[in-house]
């Protein structure tokens, strides 16, 4: 005997097919299929079969329902990001969202878009997000269509096999283009971004930019929670209404720490380097267009330092990010005439800037990474001319940081050059500085310290994940 009760809203359903099986062992089991039913705004059916009852939550066509009373139902979850950055914050909630699983004697299983970190840590990787991610205007519009198969493919698995939850993870274009889609198909299916757009950024500066008031009205609309990571995050959020709980960094969660514990001394053994002498770390990039725009820059800048320096005693390092981009790199350096410089492939980059004097770096979480591993740094960015001459004089748009160390008080603490600022002169001379000014660099290490107690918070990642477990089980 068996029931299929819900609220119903111009919704039909029939059952084609209905499939019972028990044995009286703990293995015993059952599986029920149903077709062709179509939810258009009720959250949560209850499925009743020989008196044990089970959650079938956002029915859709070709459900297929199992579960075990030994080990109960298994939690779908659905994560979605894109770039290096994206991909070890989803790595790092993974483990975090394991280990509430165990603890909740929950079988979980995860797939989505994301990157190998994320796989590593378990993900069904559905498309590596690496080589259509993108900046600016302009530098997008090559990847349009791949943007728009990669999210049309994604919708398609997540209708054939529907998950308890969707996570996004930064990746701000696809990521609202994929959950909007995914409201209007699954209206009671949680949504919830971990590390919103950094577009609060603007936002905070109280510029009146209407697709930055809509981007956070969208987010308000398709996501049941934000879990803001910055102090003025959380705060931007909360003023638009938008439910928001603050989680502090995840690279200063007791997660990243024990998985990622090094200093200099270990980094440079590790990488093969001498332990004394001036090191300094390039990270320039994680997309094909920062390749294009930032490295040059770096390249230039590293062989005026080496001239200032002398050859014979600074060694450049570089975290390779993609094998495509190890030939450009060496060829940029090369044709500079940086002489010594080494190249680490599939290495990931806190290594790298752990082992430095000095990094000299885009924009992005690896800054943060620098302020984990107590290095000075020097952060700088670039468009292309026509992506910013667009963004200042059409959109109207005024940022006043790029640097995510300058974002945790919204005031400097790195320097950080911008567009036509982030000229090879100009980046060699702060690099220069800072090598050379031992109060300098106490004074930013002074501050790195305080940004560490605003973002640490030990069970962050924890607390997000034991959230979206009670966002899951909510009927």
């Amino acid at each position: 005997m068996f029931a299929v009760n819900g609220y119903f809203s111009q919704t039909e359903a029939k059952i084609r097919h209905f499939h019972f099986a028990h044995r009286s062992s703990l293995s015993s089991c059952f599986c029920v299929y149903i077709y062709k039913i179509r939810n258009t705004s009720c959250r949560v059916y209850s499925l009743v079969v020989s008196n044990q009852r089970r959650s079938l939550k956002f029915v859709s066509p070709r459900i297929r329902i199992a579960a075990t009373a030994q080990c109960g139902e298994v939690k779908r979850i659905f994560l979605s990001t894109g770039e290096l950055s994206g991909d070890l914050q989803g790595s790092i909630l993974i483990r975090a969202l394991k280990r509430e699983a165990l603890s909740q004697n929950i079988a979980v299983k995860f797939y989505g878009l994301g990157g190998y970190l994320m796989k590593q840590e378990g993900l069904e990787l559905l498309q590596d997000t690496s080589k259509v991610s993108s900046i600016g205007l302009i530098e997008a519009l090559p990847y349009l269509w791949d943007s728009w198969n990669m999210i049309h493919k994604a919708i398609e698995r997540v209708i054939d096999d529907p998950p308890d939850i969707v996570i996004l993870i930064d990746y701000v274009g696809p990521n609202i283009q994929l959950a909007t889609k995914l409201r209007r198909i699954f209206p009671g299916l949680p949504i919830v971004y971990y590390i919103a757009p950094q577009e609060w950024v603007w936002g905070y500066a109280n510029q009146k930019v209407p697709f930055l008031l809509r981007y956070v009205a969208t987010i308000s609309e398709i996501c049941d929670k934000v879990y803001s990571i910055f102090p003025a995050e959380h705060a931007y959020y909360q003023r638009h209404q938008v439910v928001s709980e603050y989680i502090g960094h995840p690279l200063f969660s007791s997660d990243w720490k024990i998985w990622n514990e090094t200093d200099q001394r270990k980094a440079r053994e590790s990488l093969q380097l001498p332990l004394d002498g001036v090191v300094i770390a390039l990270v320039p990039a994680s997309r094909e267009q920062e390749i294009r725009y930032i490295l040059p820059v770096m390249a230039q800048a590293a062989k005026y330092i080496q001239d200032q320096l002398g050859d014979e005693n600074i060694v450049f390092i570089v975290p390779c990010s993609r094998d495509d981009f190890r030939v450009k790199i060496q060829q940029q350096l090369a044709n500079n005439g940086v002489s010594r410089f080494r190249i680490y492939d599939k290495t990931h980059s806190s290594i790298v800037i752990a082992a430095a004097n000095l990094c000299i770096m885009k924009s992005g979480t690896v800054n943060l990474e620098a302020v984990a591993m107590q290095v000075p740094q020097v952060v700088l960015y670039r468009l292309s001319n026509w992506s910013a001459w667009l963004g200042r004089n059409i959109l109207g748009l005024r940022i006043p940081f790029i640097a995510s160390p300058n974002c945790v008080e919204m005031r400097q603490v790195v320097p950080e050059l911008v567009q036509e600022n982030a000229t090879a002169e100009n980046v060699s001379r702060a690099a220069l500085d800072l090598l050379r000014t031992k109060h300098e660099q106490q004074r930013m290490l002074t501050d790195y310290e305080r940004i560490v107690k605003v973002l640490h918070c030990s069970e962050g990642t924890s607390r997000a994940a034991k959230s979206m477990f009670e966002l899951m089980q909510t009927d």
